[in-house]
C-alpha cells in the first residue's frame, strides 16, 4: 500500500450529479459496478440483521466515506467505523459525515488491527488489489477474522482476471486466490458475483487510453480530467450502454468479483 498516492488522490475531487468524486474509473462504468455492489451489501446486511438488530460494521479502506454514510442511513441505530491510512481521504470522509450530518458514525486514518473492536460486517472494497505481497495479504486477511463476531461476515470487492495480471495500479489476481486465502484464514465462501463488461473494456484499451493524452498531468490527473470532461462522460455512458447489449458475443476475460465470507 502506496500511502503518499492515496494522500495525493484524496486530493483530487470532482463533482457530479451532486456528488464528490474521486474515482480515476471512467465514472459510467464506476456507478454501474458500485449499484451491483450496493445490491449485494444490502442483502447481506438483511441476512445479518434477522439474527442481530443492531450491527457494528467496519469500513476497511473507507476513502471519502460514501459507504460508511451510505449503511449510517441503512442502520441509524448501527455502529459504523471506517479507516484509512490516507489523511486526506479521512479528513474528506470526516467532512462528508458531518456535512451529512450523521451521528453514528467514527473515522479514523489508520489500521482497523489498531483498535480492539469485533464487527458484524465487514467491507472491504478494491483495497487488496493495491497489496504487492500475497503475505500482506494473508495476515490481513487473518486480521479480519480476528475482528469478527461469531458468524460475522465480510464483503470483498476486488479486480480479478482469469489468470493473473498486475498494472501500475493495482494487481488483478484470479478468484481462486481471494477464495483460498480466505479459507485458509477461517473463512467459508458464502457466495459470489463476477462483474465484467467484456465490450466496454475492449473500448478503454483500445481508445479510450489514448483520449486521455489530451488531458494535462500524470495518469491520475489525466483520468481525472476525463471524468470531469462532459463530453468523455457522455461518450463513456453511451459506449457502456451499447457495450451491455454487445457483451453476449464477447468473452470476459477480466473484471471484478464480489465475494461474501463468513466467519466459521
Amino acid at each position: 500500500m502506496n500511502d503518499k498516492y492515496w494522500s495525493k488522490r484524496g486530493k483530487l475531487s470532482y463533482d457530479y450529479k451532486g456528488e464528490k468524486f474521486y474515482t480515476i474509473t471512467p465514472l459510467p462504468f464506476y456507478l454501474k459496478r458500485r449499484k451491483i455492489l450496493l445490491r449485494t451489501i444490502e442483502k447481506v446486511i438483511r441476512q445479518i440483521k434477522r439474527r442481530k438488530p443492531n450491527l457494528k460494521v467496519c469500513d476497511f479502506g473507507s476513502g471519502d466515506g460514501f459507504y460508511c454514510c451510505w449503511m449510517s442511513k441503512k442502520l441509524p441505530e448501527s455502529e459504523i467505523t471506517g479507516f484509512d491510512i490516507s489523511p486526506s481521504m479521512t479528513k474528506e470522509a470526516i467532512e462528508r459525515v458531518n456535512r451529512e450530518n450523521l451521528n453514528n458514525i467514527a473515522v479514523y486514518c489508520g489500521d482497523f488491527n489498531n483498535k480492539n473492536r469485533n464487527y458484524d460486517l465487514v467491507l472491504s472494497l478494491a483495497v487488496l488489489q493495491h497489496f504487492i505481497k500475497p503475505e500482506e495479504i494473508a495476515k490481513k486477511t487473518k486480521q479480519l477474522h480476528d475482528h469478527l463476531e461469531d458468524e460475522g461476515m465480510v464483503v470483498l470487492f476486488e479486480a480479478t482476471s482469469k489468470k493473473a495480471d498486475s498494472s501500475k495500479k493495482l494487481l488483478r489476481r484470479t478468484e481462486a486466490f481471494y477464495t483460498n486465502i480466505f479459507e485458509d484464514a477461517g473463512f467459508r465462501l458464502i457466495e459470489k458475483q463476477f462483474i465484467s463488461f467484456p465490450f466496454f473494456n475492449l473500448y478503454q484499451r483500445k481508445f479510450l487510453n489514448r483520449f486521455l493524452n489530451i488531458f494535462k498531468g500524470d495518469e491520475v490527473q489525466k483520468c481525472v480530467s476525463m471524468n470531469k470532461n462532459f463530453f468523455m462522460n457522455t461518450l463513456n455512458r453511451f459506449m457502456l450502454d451499447i457495450g451491455i447489449v454487445l457483451d453476449k458475443f464477447f468473452r470476459p476475460k477480466q473484471g471484478n468479483t464480489i465475494f461474501v465470507f463468513k466467519k466459521n
